[in-house]
């Protein structure tokens, strides 16, 4: 559980994991830890940039990321959607 807030230049610890990947019992790995140094904090949240020790951890990274199956929706601009909502709609 993370803490309220994050102070920019915190060092943060970031787990990505690929929930569909245990239903399929491939043997590979369906987690990838990293590290992120926060930029800003914003209403929501904060802002991260991922640090890597070095070209092969990017490489991995980026690979875990390619393997995961996309949703249906655009996750990319979740602003957009809470402008939608509208006022109002808690």
């Amino acid at each position: 559980m993370a803490p309220s807030g994050f102070y920019p230049g915190t060092v943060v610890e970031i787990i990505f994991e690929e929930q569909a990947a245990g239903l399929r019992n491939t043997g590979q790995a369906n987690h990838l830890c990293v590290y992120g140094t926060v930029l800003r904090t914003v209403a929501d949240g904060f802002c991260v940039e991922f640090v890597f020790d070095d070209a092969s951890a990017r490489r991995r990274f980026r690979q875990f990321l390619s393997g995961l199956k996309r949703r249906e929706r655009d996750e990319t601009n979740t602003e957009k959607d809470a402008n939608a909502q509208g006022a109002g709609t808690d």
